[in-house]
């Protein structure tokens, strides 16, 4: 409360309108400037975030009615107001609209704190995006993803985070086993429509022990910051039985969501290819990967193709290295989301960075040049040839007709390049720079 005791005196006085948990405000300042008016400006301020509401509507009631708009950074200006008592009403999209009862005299000034409160309404679960509801044959490894949005009026600057408690086990009710926030979700909202986000709460590394062939039901809680929450009531899914085969020795088993297969932990080598091809001899290595165990170089798509078949295997598809490179996080590179120089052979050693001076390594000589599913040099090394998919091994140039190529994954020059998802295409048959390894389905 504040009270001017002197007519004329300089003053400035703070409307301050706030949440009860104080975090948000309207304010104004009224400043005097000749008897009988007075000059009204102030702000309009999201309680949340802090930030300055513009296109909010400003209407000072009296005698007469006078409306401005706030405008950038929420700010506003009535330049001359009678003197005397007066009511102050915002509105504004997506907030309670709210009225101040104040005097614009010099001689009485008490202003009242009131709340301005933004319209809430529960969060939206928007859909499980994996598992799916009742889905069969469940991969033991996995990662459970739900897209959910806040449902009221949000700017990009809201800050309305939503959390999340998960409920989990081989029994009904199940019981709480994580909890926590989705943090993206705020900076993917944009305008006055409900924003989507999908958030991952398990990860590999975190994994629940699941068993083959059994019932596992769960259920979501999704509460925003201001208090209203949504439940996913309990669903269920059946993880898959067990292989009759597992993936042979020198072979990692990969399993993300609906994708299940058996990939090389290495690169296909020159040892690989002289079983192969009883023709191919060391007289045939090339000047970049001259040693037994190093990569298998400058051999065609059709030859990887035919060398992997040779054993019982196939080319790998996009997919299917993508996901054993990127995991569950989708990670930029096999080790993490971040490039580092140091966990394979990406860099060159000469100071020219001519990619012609460098050379591969032996097959999984990097230790830490490694993917969450224990398969080495998927970044770096060589690049690997890849099928499309099983259905689109590989495209035709529409200009030329010439069939084209797919490979991935960078080479001893590549650097920040050799990513988890660096496809690239040719219609060229042979290159230094390529190499292989093969994947096998589970029978």
């Amino acid at each position: 409360m504040k009270r001017w005791k002197k007519p004329g005196m300089a003053a400035v006085l703070v409307i301050a309108l706030a949440l009860a948990a104080g975090c948000g405000y309207f304010e104004s300042a009224i400043t005097p400037i000749e008897a009988g008016q007075t000059q009204l400006e102030g702000r309009v301020v999201d309680a949340l975030s802090r930030q300055g509401v513009p296109g909010a509507i400003i209407t000072l009631s009296g005698k007469n009615d006078t409306t401005v708009i706030s405008g950038e950074g929420g700010t506003f200006r009535f330049p001359y107001a009678a003197t005397g008592k007066k009511s102050l009403q915002v509105s504004a999209p997506g907030y309670n609209p709210f009225a101040l009862e104040t005097d614009l005299t010099l001689d009485l000034n008490d202003i009242d704190s009131l709340f301005l409160v933004r319209t809430n309404n529960p969060p939206l679960f928007i859909s499980a995006l994996y598992p799916l509801s009742n889905e069969q044959e469940v991969p033991l490894t996995l990662q459970f993803s739900f897209a959910v949005a806040d449902s009221d009026f949000a700017r990009d600057y809201t800050c309305e985070a939503l959390s999340f408690s998960f409920y989990f086990g081989d029994f009904q009710p199940p019981a709480l086993v994580f909890q926590g926030r989705v943090d993206t979700l705020a900076s993917r909202l944009y305008g006055r429509h409900p924003g989507f986000n999908s958030y991952i709460i398990n990860a590999p590394d975190t994994a629940l022990a699941l068993t083959a062939g059994q019932t596992y039901f769960w259920k979501l809680v999704i509460s925003d910051t201001l208090g209203d929450s949504v439940v996913h009531g309990i669903d269920s899914f059946v993880t898959r039985s067990s292989f009759d085969s597992t993936c042979p020795q020198e072979m990692a088993l990969v399993e993300m969501e609906t994708l299940s297969f058996c990939m090389d932990k290495y690169e296909f080598t020159n040892a690989d290819y002289e079983e192969f091809d009883t023709l191919y001899t060391s007289a045939d290595y090339r000047w970049y990967s001259q040693r037994t165990d190093g990569p298998v170089i400058f051999k065609s798509w059709q030859d990887a193709r035919q060398a992997c078949q040779s054993l019982g295997k196939r080319l790998c598809t996009m997919s299917e290295w993508e996901a054993a490179s990127s995991g569950y996080q989708r990670w930029n590179y096999p080790y993490g989301p971040v490039y580092d120089s140091s966990k394979c052979n990406t860099e060159l050693l000469d100071t020219t960075q001519n990619p012609f001076n460098g050379s591969a390594q032996a097959v999984g000589d990097k230790p830490d040049c490694v993917s969450w599913a224990g398969i080495y040099d998927l970044s770096g090394n060589v690049e690997e040839w890849i099928m499309l998919s099983k259905n689109m091994p590989f495209q035709f140039d529409q200009n030329t007709g010439l069939q084209v190529y797919s490979y991935i994954g960078g080479f001893w020059g590549s650097s920040e390049r050799a990513t988890s998802f660096s496809v690239k295409t040719t219609s060229y048959n042979y290159n230094d720079f390529i190499g292989f390894r093969c994947c096998k389905d589970i029978e």
